[in-house]
């Protein structure tokens, strides 16, 4: 109980302190200034916090079953069918090309690392933390090579040229491969994993975590979520429902029930019921989509996870 409750007062209070940030800087100066702040928090946990993190975190990975190397493909596979569902959605609301762009956005991104992998850590520790670093896998390439040109596809626009060269020139591609990689080789390498690393981990994965949620309760805007209610509703549907219908049975039927002490299934289990993700929102911007609505997506499946999560804490004990 004690874990449960950790992970909700790390998430609801990061989410309620940067809703109040936001609230409280209303003056442009204010406002400039706390935005600045805001973004070298995120970047400070995603290209320091994160690969100290992943890195050790593949450290101690047992990959002598080969059967782990589905789960990339098993994450990739669920955005996939979260962005086919969305579209496939939007023709029954009887959306136009830009709605129909901004739904695809919010199915084909989930919040896999920030509140998937604090859950898995909070829940399993490091062990959990690992199985969502392979779990999220090829999320980045999914939004450069998958989530862009669609988004730029139902954009008046056109598809944008040089994907991959921008995918792997990009600065936070570049560092998150390079610490699995090497967490990989000095796992593969028998290197012992100092014994303070644990307990490094055991605080910057919660403290990244809480500084990074703040970040994205920042962000929310609750102005416009009224107008998009069959939108939010269906979206939860496809998150909380068919998404974990399929993961959970999809990593049934691989044999992962059966895989070491049970922690692998049951992280699955947490990593199948997410929000949409930040990402989302990203090309929806770039390409002039209507980010209301990503938006409003984004922040409601969000908030959900205030009732999601002690569902899902007892589901997995």
């Amino acid at each position: 109980m004690l874990k449960l409750i950790l992970s909700m007062a790390i998430i609801v209070g990061a989410l309620m302190l940067g809703q109040l940030f936001y609230l409280r800087t209303k003056e442009r100066s204010t406002r400039q200034n706390t935005d600045s702040i805001m973004d070298k928090i995120r970047i400070a946990v995603v290209f320091i916090a994160t690969p100290v993190i992943s890195l050790g975190a593949f450290w101690i990975v047992d990959f002598s079953n080969m059967t782990l190397a589905a789960l990339p493909i098993l994450g990739a596979t669920s955005l996939g069918i979260g962005a086919f569902l969305s579209v496939g959605a939007s023709k029954l609301l009887k959306h136009n090309r830009i709605q129909t762009g901004s739904f695809f956005c919010c199915g084909s991104s989930t919040n896999l690392g920030t509140i998937g992998g604090l859950l898995c850590f909070a829940f399993f520790g490091e062990a959990g933390y690992s199985y969502c670093v392979l779990f999220c896998l090829l999320l980045t390439p999914m939004l450069y090579l998958f989530s862009f040109p669609g988004a730029a596809y139902f954009s008046s626009e056109g598809a944008q040229k040089g994907m991959l060269k921008r995918l792997m020139s990009d600065k936070l591609v570049i560092v998150f491969f390079i610490s699995l990689v090497a967490g990989f080789a000095l796992n593969i390498a028998n290197v012992p994993r100092p014994a303070f690393y644990s307990t490094v981990n055991e605080y910057l994965i919660p403290v990244s975590s809480f500084f990074l949620v703040m970040s994205l309760g920042y962000t929310m805007r609750f102005s416009k979520i009224r107008q998009y209610k069959k939108e939010i509703a269906v979206m939860s549907i496809i998150k909380y429902v068919i998404t974990p219908v399929f993961v959970i049975g999809a990593a049934y039927l691989l044999g992962f029930h059966n895989y070491g002490d049970g922690t692998l299934f049951k992280s699955l289990i947490i990593l199948s019921a997410l929000p949409v993700g930040f990402n989302a929102l990203i090309p929806m911007n770039i390409y002039n989509l209507e980010v209301n609505l990503g938006n409003s997506c984004w922040i409601v499946t969000t908030l959900m996870m205030i009732a999601i999560i002690p569902a899902v804490y007892f589901a997995v004990q």
